[in-house]
């Protein structure tokens, strides 16, 4: 997967509600999905001793969801969790259970309400390009048909996206 990585807006905000709400723990799961797209998320409960600073994927759980991505044709991509305090950075840790440079690593900071997509390899942490993709309630691709505000500008029906410091944030907007 070179350049852009495309996710589902919705699947953005779906995981941004779930750190949310789960805060001051951090939540973890899978990313799925085909042809270097990002589709579907699966939550994995965090079986952390420390669940507010770092995160485990409950074992079991683990598994049942990697069976239900298969049996859905998908492929998994990469993980996501969150930061409760931190920027959506990679942490010391983070970089240590990295163990599969192929797979791609989001991460939703609670705090700076901001998204930050990685590939991390053993010698190194790279940025890698989100790409928003606003979907109708089909799940069908809304890119040439997205509404526009009153000031003009493109949005989704969950409310905008702006780029911040490299990653994506998820601002409410009221007009929606």
């Amino acid at each position: 997967m070179s350049g852009a990585v495309t996710v589902p807006a919705g699947l953005l905000d779906a995981i941004a509600a779930q750190a949310r709400r789960d805060a001051p723990r951090e939540v973890c799961g899978w990313l799925a999905g085909a042809d270097g797209a990002v589709r579907d998320f699966y939550p994995v409960p965090n079986a952390a001793r420390r669940p507010e600073r770092e995160f485990l994927m409950e074992p079991q759980a683990q598994i049942d969801s990697l069976r239900r991505i298969r049996e859905a044709g998908l492929t998994v991509l990469g993980t996501y969790h969150s930061h409760p305090k931190s920027p959506p950075v990679p942490s010391e840790r983070d970089l240590g259970l990295s163990l599969y440079p192929e797979l791609l690593h989001l991460i939703f900071s609670v705090a700076y309400e901001e998204f930050g997509l990685w590939r991390i390899t053993e010698s190194a942490r790279r940025r890698v390009a989100l790409a928003p993709e606003a979907q109708d309630a089909l799940g069908l691709r809304e890119e040439k048909s997205r509404t526009r505000g009153a000031s003009g500008d493109a949005k989704g029906r969950q409310g905008k996206l702006r780029g911040r410091r490299g990653g994506f944030s998820r601002r409410a907007d009221p007009q929606t």
